[in-house]
């Protein structure tokens, strides 16, 4: 089933996991409109699909730095790879709050600067 691009059953299951992944996102995005924006793991203000992408780039950037350093067996990187994934979600679970002026009824924020 897999000869026609010499894979093999590892590699056809990376695929299948982040194609499965981005279908979940897809459904998220149905059921919930608007990416669920929070604060990232670097600091930034990320969607679901960006967390997604970090935790993959992460995680091959953690199976490199493995074969390069260590070299095999790759069930070490795979459970760190893991918890980078989970680190990278949970992270993005705190809510993105509007600045504490926005969050007050009636309140304006800063006044404009005058013009000289």
């Amino acid at each position: 089933m897999l000869t026609w691009m010499a894979w093999t059953w590892p590699t056809a299951l990376v695929f299948i996991g982040i194609f499965s992944a981005i279908g979940v996102l897809v459904l998220l995005e149905i059921r919930t409109p608007g990416g669920d924006t929070r604060r990232g793991v670097l600091g930034l203000t990320t969607t679901r699909g960006d967390r997604l992408f970090i935790t993959l780039l992460g995680t091959s950037y953690i199976f490199l730095a493995w074969l390069g350093l260590v070299g095999m067996p790759l069930w070490w990187p795979l459970g760190l790879a893991f918890l980078w994934g989970i680190f990278t979600f949970w992270k993005g679970l705190k809510r993105v709050l509007p600045p504490a002026h926005a969050r007050v009824k009636g309140a304006r924020g800063p006044a404009p600067a005058a013009c000289p």
